[in-house]
C-alpha cells in the first residue's frame, strides 16, 4: 500500500508524458494499478475477482492493459481482491470482490468493470483495505463500507455496510488508511487514530485483543506524525523529523531488529530523513530525501529489493536505486517511481503483477516497461513532468518541473474552496528538469493545490502541508 493513500500522500505525485511513464500507481495482493498521464488507469496482475476492472475474471493478465470506460483518475487503491478510484470529479469508482460490500454500491455482487460507489462526493482520498474501504472528504471526515468483524469500520459496531456511510466519532482528518482489518487515521493536530482488530497490537494503543476496537482510539502519547500507512497486521507512522515509527505484526516489518510483535510505536532503525512509507504484507519500504529507498521485512520473493530473499529485522538499501519519487508496496511487491517517470518493481511476478510482461520473482527491481505507452495523446505536450516533493510537507516545498523546450509559467497554491492563498510570479523555465522551491510556511495545516499554468499549459497537483 502507497503513503497516502490521500494523495494527500507522502508519495510524490507526477503528471508523465512520456512512454513507460505513469503518473502514480498502488499494488494489490496479486495486481497492480496505474495512472497515466491523461488519466486513464491501467491494469495488470490476478484477476480472479474482476480487479483489474477489464470485464472479464481471468486468472491473470500479463500486460499492463487501461481499464475501459474509466476516465479523469487521480488516485487508485488496490486491495486484497478489489480496487479503488478516485475522480477528479469527487465521486469514487469500484471493481473486484464485494461479498462483504466493499465497493459501496448497495450490494454484495462482483463487479468485474468498475462500478460507482453511491453516495460519496467531494472525496479526496481513498484506500482499500482487505475487505472495506475507506473515504475521506475535503471537509475531514471520514466514510467506510464493507467487512467489519473486527470493528475496522469505526462505528461501534461489527456490521458490515454495502454502502459507504460517515464514520460518526472523528473529524479533522487529513490522511486514511486501510489495512487487512483495520484502519488508521491521521488527523490535523498529527495525532493518530486506530480501530479494528488488535490481536497483533496493529492499533499501537499498548493491548493486543482478540476481538478488535470498533471505535478510533488516539495512540497515546504519539504525536508530530505527517504521514501513514497500514500494511496487513502492521502500520507504519512518519514524523515531521524524518523518522519512521512502527507497531503490530513484527515479521521483521517493524524494522527495529527484531521479531518480535509490538504493541506501541517503536523506531525504526537506521532510518532518517524519511520522505514516504510505504506498507506491504510483512515488509516495509522507506523513501528518503536523497532519492534512496530502504526497507525491512520478510523478503521470500525478494520484496525487499536487495537482491537476496533473506529477511531483514532492519533497513537495508534497496540495490542501487536513485532518484525515486514515489513508493508503494503491495502483498509481497514493492514498486518504485523515479522522477523521470520510469516505474520500478521488485518480488513476486508469479502474476505477472510487476509490470514487465513476464512471470518471473525479482530480488532486485526491475523496469515495468510495458506501463503508460504513447496512447496517452500528448507526446507534443510542453509540460513533460510535474511532482511534488516532499509531500505532505511543513509549508516549504520543491516543485519537479520537466519541459520539452523554454516557457514562463505562472504558478498558484489554492485551498480546497479553490481560493488563491499564494501567488507566484511568472517565472521563466528552461528545457530540461527545473526544480523551484517555496516557501508556503505562512499557510495553515491542510490540503491545498498547486497550479502550473499559462496560455498552452493547465496543470494542477494537491498536496499537504502538516507542520
Amino acid at each position: 500500500m502507497k503513503t497516502v493513500s490521500t494523495l494527500v500522500s507522502a508519495a510524490v505525485l507526477s503528471l508523465m508524458i512520456n512512454p513507460l511513464f505513469s503518473q502514480s500507481l498502488d499494488g494489490g495482493w496479486r495486481h497492480a494499478l496505474f495512472i497515466c498521464a491523461d488519466s486513464t488507469v491501467m491494469s495488470v496482475g490476478g484477476n480472479d475477482y474482476g480487479q483489474l476492472g477489464n470485464g472479464t475474471t481471468a486468472p491473470s493478465e500479463q500486460h499492463p492493459a487501461q481499464i475501459p470506460g474509466l476516465t479523469g483518475i487521480t488516485d487508485v487503491s488496490a486491495a486484497e481482491r478489489h480496487s479503488l478510484f478516485l475522480k477528479g470529479d469527487g465521486t469514487v469508482w469500484a471493481c473486484g470482490y464485494n461479498l462483504f460490500g466493499s465497493l459501496g454500491d448497495g450490494t454484495i455482487t462482483q463487479r468485474t468493470s468498475p462500478v460507482q460507489v453511491l453516495g460519496l462526493t467531494n472525496i479526496i482520498a481513498i484506500s482499500a483495505g482487505g475487505r472495506h474501504s475507506l473515504f475521506l472528504k475535503r471537509d475531514g471526515t471520514v466514510g467506510a463500507c464493507g467487512g467489519n468483524y473486527y470493528g475496522q469500520l469505526g462505528d461501534g459496531t461489527t456490521n458490515e455496510s454495502y454502502t459507504a456511510f460517515q464514520i460518526p466519532s472523528i473529524s479533522g482528518i487529513i490522511a486514511i488508511q486501510a489495512g487487512l482489518s483495520h484502519s488508521v487515521f491521521l488527523k490535523n493536530d498529527s495525532t493518530v487514530w486506530t480501530c479494528g482488530t488488535n490481536f497483533y497490537g496493529e492499533l499501537g494503543l499498548g493491548t493486543s485483543t482478540g476481538t478488535g476496537i470498533p471505535t478510533p482510539t488516539m495512540i497515546p502519547s504519539f504525536t508530530g506524525i505527517k504521514a501513514i500507512s497500514a500494511g496487513y497486521d502492521h502500520s507504519l507512522a512518519l514524523k515531521g523529523n524524518g523518522t519512521v515509527w512502527a507497531w503490530g505484526n513484527n515479521i521483521a516489518a517493524l524494522g527495529d531488529g527484531t521479531t518480535m510483535f509490538k504493541l506501541s510505536p517503536v523506531q525504526t532503525d537506521n532510518v532518517t530523513n524519511i520522505i514516504a512509507i510505504a506498507a506491504g504484507a510483512n515488509h516495509s519500504s522507506f523513501l528518503k530525501n536523497d532519492g534512496t529507498v530502504w526497507a525491512c521485512g520478510f523478503n521470500g520473493a525478494g520484496e525487499v529489493g536487495d537482491g537476496t530473499t533473506v529477511s531483514r529485522n532492519s533497513p537495508v538499501a534497496v540495490g542501487s536505486l536513485t532518484g525515486v519519487a514515489e513508493i508503494a508496496a503491495a502483498d509481497v511487491v514493492s514498486f518504485f517511481k523515479k522522477t523521470n517517470g520510469t516505474t520500478w518493481a521488485c518480488g513476486a511476478g508469479g502474476y505477472s503483477q510487476l509490470g514487465d510482461g513476464g512471470f518471473t520473482s525479482y530480488s532486485t527491481p526491475i523496469l515495468s516497461d510495458e506501463v503508460c505507452g504513447f496512447n496517452a495523446g500528448f507526446e507534443n505536450e510542453v509540460l513533460i513532468n510535474v511532482s511534488i516533493y516532499p509531500n505532505p510537507n511543513n509549508g516549504v516545498l520543491n516543485l519537479n518541473i520537466g519541459l520539452q523546450s523554454n516557457i514562463k509559467l505562472q504558478i498558484g497554491i489554492y485551498n480546497l474552496t479553490g481560493q488563491l492563498v499564494k501567488s507566484i510570479t511568472s517565472t521563466e523555465f528552461n528545457e530540461g528538469i527545473n526544480v523551484k522551491n517555496v516557501d508556503a510556511s505562512e499557510l495553515s495545516n491542510g490540503t491545498y493545490f498547486v497550479k502550473f499554468y499559462n496560455e498552452d499549459v493547465n496543470k494542477t497537483l494537491k498536496f499537504i502541508i502538516n507542520k
